[in-house]
């Protein structure tokens, strides 16, 4: 899924002005252009149109067509899929501070299909989202940190991270911090703590969450 951004000094124009706009060159138009062609809501959707423009905003500097052209390359429906492009765009958009973009990377690097013939370990993309309150990101650390996947194991870090995220609302997070807690894993075992927090990822349609419930009797502590 593309990252929507647009630019405020563009919200009030029409697409005609955007167009003109990113025909003088302006990158930010550009950008929002090539949201335009890929949504298809104010302009016939046209991907190819798309992507040449996402090009040229990335090749400008705007930092969200670079995050954005990344996972088009990424996905390959657009353009044929090349991970090295891929890994090239979203390290650009990383370096601009953009969350989306550092846990594109760290993600590339997890599952290890990144372009680079040396790839580098995922923790810090992660860790560089996460600071930015990437929910995703604070999940994959404590995944990360829990089962020692090129760490050390540890619980107490694990812990942090999926509170951050649990805490959020996001779903796997707090089913895992319910896990952790029912376990004991870093925390006193606490089953009523634990049936609390997989019960909310329950309430978001977690299947895992319902089925652990159910299977471990939690009803009981709710």
């Amino acid at each position: 899924m593309l990252c929507v951004f647009v630019s405020s000094t563009l919200w009030s124009q029409t697409i005609e002005e955007i167009k003109q706009k990113a025909y003088e060159g302006n990158a930010n138009a550009q950008y929002n252009l090539a949201l335009a062609f890929h949504k298809g809501d104010t302009l016939s959707q046209n991907l190819d149109s798309a992507f040449y423009w996402f090009t040229q905003s990335a090749e400008a500097g705007v930092a969200f067509a670079q995050y954005n052209l990344g996972l088009l390359y990424q996905q390959g429906e657009v353009i044929h899929r090349d991970d090295s492009r891929a890994e090239e765009w979203f390290k650009k958009a990383a370096g601009k501070n953009v969350a989306e973009a550092q846990y594109a990377l760290g993600m590339m690097y997890y599952k290890g299909n990144c372009g680079a013939e040396q790839c580098g370990f995922s923790v810090p993309w992660f860790q560089l989202a996460a600071l930015q309150n990437h929910l995703d990101a604070q999940n994959m650390l404590g995944d990360i940190f829990l089962g020692g996947e090129g760490v050390m194991v540890n619980y107490q870090t694990a812990l942090k991270w999926y509170k951050m995220a649990a805490k959020e609302g996001h779903a796997d997070a707090q089913f895992n911090l319910g896990w952790m807690y029912y376990y004991g894993r870093g925390v006193t075992k606490n089953n009523t703590i634990a049936a609390m927090w997989i019960q909310k990822a329950s309430e978001q349609g977690s299947v895992k969450a319902t089925m652990f419930i159910r299977n471990n009797r939690l009803e009981r502590f709710l």
